[in-house]
């Protein structure tokens, strides 16, 4: 990656300071690489984003000299659903979908589906709607259709409550990153539906 476009677009190229944030637990993509030379390099020590019980489950995927610690509220535990097959998937999801909707209150618009797959792959999104609810996968405040979209796709990006689904088919090469970056999507309340959930079943 070339730097110097970014450079000169600084008032001052040669005086000037440019801030790089990057976090290499998300390197859904691969490593990072070719930071420019000089650059003092500082780690954040504080995690803002998620509450207390969503990051201490995504805590074992952090890799890193220190972990940061989090200075949100405590939460409310993470949920893990097991399904045997598509219909079942599709059941949990639609149950979780209603009560979070209709129970909680909670607008669609800070609702959000995340799968490790494809679209094209996914069982999920090519189901086009579950139950009440359509599926879309265009970035809006609707509040007529669920958003879903890939765990790739969604990186840099947050909603208040995330369900992830569809991570059998991760490789061990990816899943760390994979994994980091789907959980730590969700801001206060994270759904993990998977086919195994005895791999994601631990005390936070």
């Amino acid at each position: 990656m070339s730097w110097m476009p970014l450079q000169f677009t600084l008032a001052d190229p040669d005086n000037g300071i440019i801030y790089v944030f990057y976090d290499d637990n998300q390197a859904v993509y691969g490593r990072i690489s070719g930071l420019p030379e000089g650059m003092i390099d500082y780690q954040l020590i504080e995690n803002i984003r998620n509450t207390q019980s969503i990051y201490r489950f995504i805590e074992r995927y952090y890799q890193g000299p220190s972990s940061p610690e989090p200075a949100g509220p405590a939460g409310r535990d993470v949920l893990r659903l097991p399904y045997g097959d598509q219909n079942l998937k599709l059941r949990q999801i639609g149950s979780m979908l209603h009560g979070l909707i209709y129970e909680e209150k909670i607008p669609i618009k800070d609702i959000c589906i995340l799968v490790g797959c494809s679209l094209e792959q996914s069982e999920v999104y090519n189901a086009g709607r579950i139950g009440a609810y359509q599926l879309t996968n265009e970035l809006s405040d609707s509040e007529q259709s669920v958003f879903i979209t890939t765990v790739q796709d969604f990186k840099g990006l947050e909603r208040s409550v995330v369900i992830v689904t569809e991570l059998e088919g991760i490789g061990d090469e990816l899943a760390q990153a994979v994994y980091y970056v789907a959980f730590s999507r969700a801001k206060h309340h994270l759904i993990v539906v998977a086919e195994d959930v005895s791999k994601f079943d631990f005390r936070v």
